[in-house]
C-alpha cells in the first residue's frame, strides 16, 4: 500500500462505493471548491490499482501559513489503510508550510431515539486513535450552526413503499401536515436555475428569521451548475385560486355533515354522541371560514397564478440525501409545505434504493424549545452528536502563537 494522489474520476468511483460515504466528500463537492476559487486535493492509499482509502483535502490561506482541513473524514475500507492516509495528510500539511490539520469525521458519538432521549454513546475508539496519533479533540458548541456540525438528526429509509415510509412517521405532526397540505392542492416541483432567485429571496427571509447566514445567490447558481443531477432544489407551489376552490369544497362537505346531524338532534335532542359532532363540526367550519378569508385575499394579490411557499436543497448521493438549505414564507406557515417537500424527498430517496436520509442540524437541545428540531423529529428518525473536530500542529509552538494572537484579535 503507498499514498498517492487520486484523479478527480478515481475519487469520484470510490466515494460513491463507500457505505459510509458522505456529503462533504464528493468529487461534486470538490468541483464546487474549484468553482469558488478553493484549493481542494485528492489523496488516497492504493495497492495496485485498487484503491483503499481517500479524502478531499481543502487548503486555505493564513497570515501564518496554511489551514489544511477535511471535512466529513478519512474514506477508508480498512484501519490500516486508513491510518496511513492519516499519516499521508499530515505529511501533505508538513509539506505544504500548513499551520495546522483539522479533520472532522462524519462519525456520531452519541445517539437518542427520535425524541431525543434514551441517550448512548458510541464510536469513543475514534477519539482513541486520533488521540494516540497525536490530535487534540475538540466537541463543538451545543447551538446549530452552518459551518460546524454538532448535533444533527437522521433517518434510516428501510421502507418497502411509500405508505409504509408515510406510516413511519409521528402521526401528531408529520402524518397530519402533510395530510393538510394534500387537502390544499400544494404542488411540489424541481426548481429550474431561473427560478433561484424566488428561492434566494426565500431562503433570506428564513434566515433573517431565525438569525443565522445565508448563502449567496451566487452560491446556489454555483451549486446548481457543478452538481447536475446530484442535488435537488425542491419548491412547493400553489395556485391560490384553486386552493380557494378546495376550500370551498371542503366547506359545503362540512355544512352538508352538520346539516345531517342536526337533523338527527331534532329527533333526538339528548344524544351526547350527536352533540359533540355538533360542536367538533361548527368548530371546524369556524376554523375553514378563517382559511376561506385568508385564501381570498391572497387571490386578491396573486390571482391565479402559482406562487412559491417553500422551497430547499439537498445534496444526492449513493448512500445518503442531504437536506441542506431551506426556507418557507412565513405568511402561509398553516399550508405545512415544508413536510411536503421532506416527503418527496424521502420518497425519492426511496425509489433510489439510497439508504439514508440526514436532515443535517438541530441545536441538540431536547426540551420542546428548539422549533427545527420540533420539525425535523416529526419524520421520527433518530437525533447524532457528531465526534467533533480533530486538530494537529506540525509546528506546536507555532500554532499556539497563532492561536493567541487570533484570540487577542478576535476573529
Amino acid at each position: 500500500m503507498q499514498v498517492a494522489i487520486l484523479t478527480d474520476e478515481e475519487f469520484g468511483l470510490f466515494a460513491d462505493e463507500m457505505e459510509y460515504g458522505n456529503h462533504m466528500q464528493t468529487l461534486e463537492m470538490k468541483k464546487l471548491q474549484e468553482a469558488r476559487g478553493g484549493s481542494p486535493h485528492l489523496l488516497g492509499v492504493k495497492e495496485g490499482d485498487q484503491i483503499l482509502a481517500g479524502a478531499l483535502i481543502t487548503v486555505s490561506p493564513l497570515r501564518m501559513g496554511k489551514a489544511v482541513t477535511v471535512n466529513g473524514g478519512l474514506l477508508a475500507k480498512t484501519t490500516e489503510s486508513g491510518l496511513l492516509l492519516l499519516e499521508g495528510i499530515k505529511q501533505f500539511t508538513k509539506d505544504l508550510n500548513g499551520l495546522y490539520l483539522t479533520i472532522t469525521p462524519m462519525v456520531p458519538r452519541k445517539i437518542t431515539d427520535w425524541e431525543g432521549q434514551n441517550e448512548r454513546v458510541v464510536n469513543a475508539e475514534v477519539v482513541d486513535l486520533y488521540q494516540q496519533k497525536g490530535f487534540s479533540h475538540q466537541i463543538y458548541d451545543s447551538k446549530m450552526s452552518t459551518t460546524e456540525l454538532n448535533w444533527i438528526y437522521l433517518k434510516d429509509l428501510t421502507f418497502d413503499s411509500p405508505k409504509a415510509l408515510f406510516q413511519s412517521f409521528d402521526k401528531k405532526t408529520g402524518q397530519y401536515s402533510i395530510k393538510q397540505a394534500r387537502k390544499f392542492g400544494t404542488e411540489i416541483v424541481e426548481l429550474t436555475r431561473d427560478e433561484l432567485p424566488r428561492f434566494k429571496e426565500i431562503t433570506a427571509e428564513t434566515a433573517d428569521r431565525q438569525g443565522y447566514q445565508d448563502k449567496t445567490l451566487e452560491y446556489y447558481q454555483t451549486v446548481y451548475d457543478t452538481y447536475g443531477d446530484r442535488v435537488k432544489f425542491i419548491g412547493a407551489k400553489i395556485n391560490f385560486a384553486n386552493y380557494l376552490e378546495q376550500i370551498t369544497t371542503q366547506e359545503e362537505k362540512l355544512k352538508r355533515q352538520l346539516a345531517k346531524v342536526n337533523a338527527h338532534l331534532e329527533k333526538n335532542p339528548d344524544s351526547r354522541k350527536k352533540n359533540n359532532q355538533r360542536q367538533e363540526l361548527q368548530s371546524q367550519l369556524m376554523s375553514m371560514q378563517k382559511r376561506k378569508d385568508e385564501a381570498e385575499d391572497w387571490v386578491a394579490t396573486y390571482g391565479d397564478k402559482e406562487i412559491l411557499v417553500a422551497a430547499a436543497q439537498f445534496f444526492v448521493s449513493p448512500q445518503i440525501v442531504t437536506y441542506v438549505f431551506a426556507g418557507s414564507d412565513e405568511r402561509f406557515k398553516k399550508l405545512h409545505a415544508p413536510y411536503l417537500i421532506q416527503e418527496y424527498m424521502m420518497n425519492y430517496a426511496l425509489e433510489s434504493s439510497i439508504p439514508h436520509y440526514n436532515f443535517l442540524g438541530i441545536d441538540g437541545v431536547f426540551d420542546g424549545s428548539d422549533g427545527v428540531f420540533q420539525f425535523k423529529k416529526s419524520f421520527k428518525g433518530y437525533a447524532a452528536q457528531m465526534i467533533g473536530a480533530f486538530d494537529w500542529a506540525p509546528h506546536p509552538y507555532k500554532y499556539k502563537m497563532y492561536q493567541m494572537l487570533k484570540k487577542m484579535t478576535g476573529r
